[in-house]
């Protein structure tokens, strides 16, 4: 969940001047080498700010109480619960539908939430706020911004009422709308995202006039985390697939190796839903194949073998002569959230990828499993639940897969999806299985030859 800086004061500002962002934006052009569509840079982009400003969404809280206003969606009302729960060790917030919103309402401050699609305040705030927000996509910053997992959080005076705030959290999806707290802004204004964890561009807005402005100069995350993107995707070429579509660069070893690669997957993803019994996604996986770590990590940040960002439906793997990652794992982690939830342990959510994957390193998981308790470094489930990070990875996946082949041979699937979403594993045990937390335990242990 995100992170605040609360109590930052402001410095006086001063004048900052550029396109204003009080029309609609210019039609895109497109870009004559790749087919990239641009926005006009100067929508709502100033060139140059003296303001000397702290940023920061703290002045959103200075009053202690705000309306959550949420969309037509059940999962956007079932999650500003839960946001209410969260924030209120800084802010007291009466939620309210958008169906149901007042003009006594509207003249607090304003804590919104969701995608066009859903809530409608959103196109309410066109032209009075340095975003435009379309059905599908948004403009911000000199981009438009059109993947299902694009999001933007900012902070801006209220258009609604003088003296009041709005603080927002939208996407161009409820996935999109989720990636923003899966970001700490910290003490920017603004940021914006593709998907889990990945911000494109943070910074502070020039807090001059009514319509506060973009600044340039804070655009990219790092000097060149879009264009390093940018350059990155122009450089692949691309199969498709019914499922999937892998991106790879040419004459590298995924793209020797692109069919034989693309026809596993596919046979996998097909195994994969039906072992969990649901429906294929609706939109495809694109899944992109690395040369090596220090690639992924310079593309991506994460330089380890393989990483999903589900939120995006996309997998990010090393897939070389040496390392081979193009696996199911990370495709299940994208299935998983669109079909089953929110993983709650990362217990259940690696357990259940190494469950459907069969093995680990070419290892039977129960062969893992027996090892570990015959020399003693069999991690208990309390260990699993609340330490995950603290425990080896070559011995905290193979157990966690281990336990959740275990849990479906014994119960089923239909109760891991259940346990995969509970909140409360202990309240889990009890509901599902009859069974208190050292029970399972014990039941686990005894399973294990």
């Amino acid at each position: 969940m995100r992170s605040l800086l609360l109590g930052v004061l402001l410095n006086p500002l001063t004048a900052c001047t550029g396109h204003p962002a009080d029309t609609t934006p210019p039609a895109d052009d497109t870009a004559p080498d790749t087919g990239t569509p641009l926005v006009d840079p100067d929508w709502g982009v100033v060139e140059d700010c003296t303001t000397q400003a702290n940023g920061g969404f703290d002045d959103f809280y200075t009053d202690g109480s705000a309306v959550l206003v949420y969309g037509d969606d059940e999962r956007e009302a079932a999650y500003a619960a839960d946001l209410a729960d969260y924030y209120s060790r800084y802010v007291t917030l009466d939620l309210r539908a958008y169906a149901d919103l007042t003009d006594d309402d509207r003249a607090k401050d304003l804590f919104i939430i969701g995608s066009p699609a859903t809530n409608p305040l959103l196109g309410e705030l066109n032209g009075a706020v340095p975003v435009w927000f379309e059905e599908g996509d948004f403009v911000f910053g000199g981009h438009r911004y059109e993947e299902h997992g694009n999001g933007v959080a900012f902070v801006h005076p209220s258009p609604f009422a003088a003296g009041k705030w709005i603080t927002v959290y939208a996407g161009n999806s409820f996935e999109g709308m989720y990636s923003t707290f899966t970001t700490p802004t910290g003490g920017h204004d603004y940021d914006a995202t593709r998907g889990r964890g990945v911000v494109m561009q943070e910074g502070d807005f020039c807090r001059d006039g009514e319509i506060w402005s973009y600044y340039d100069k804070n655009r990219f995350v790092s000097e060149d985390s879009w264009p390093t993107w940018q350059g990155w995707l122009d450089q692949l070429d691309e199969t498709t697939t019914d499922h999937h579509v892998f991106r790879y660069l040419p004459g590298s070893y995924a793209a020797a190796h692109i069919d034989r690669g693309a026809a596993a997957q596919e046979e996998k993803y097909a195994a994969v839903v039906d072992a969990l019994g649901v429906d294929p996604l609706d939109e495809p996986i694109t899944t992109y194949l690395y040369p090596d770590n220090e690639t992924k990590g310079e593309i991506t940040g994460d330089s380890g073998n393989g990483h999903a960002n589900d939120l995006d439906y996309e997998d990010h793997m090393v897939f070389s002569a040496d390392v081979d990652a193009f696996t199911i794992h990370e495709d299940i982690h994208v299935i998983a959230w669109y079909r089953i939830g929110a993983a709650q342990y990362s217990l259940m959510g690696e357990g259940l990828a190494v469950d459907m994957e069969g093995e680990w390193w070419g290892t039977p998981l129960s062969n893992w499993a027996s090892t570990y308790k015959s020399d003693g470094t069999l991690p208990s489930l309390a260990d699993l639940e609340d330490d995950w990070s603290g425990i080896d990875d070559g011995v905290s996946y193979p157990v966690a897969g281990q336990f959740v082949q275990w849990l479906a041979a014994t119960w089923g699937m239909e109760t891991v999806k259940a346990l995969y979403v509970e909140p409360d594993l202990d309240a889990g045990f009890e509901s599902e299985l009859g069974m208190t937390h050292d029970e399972v335990e014990t039941a686990w242990l005894d399973d294990i030859p």
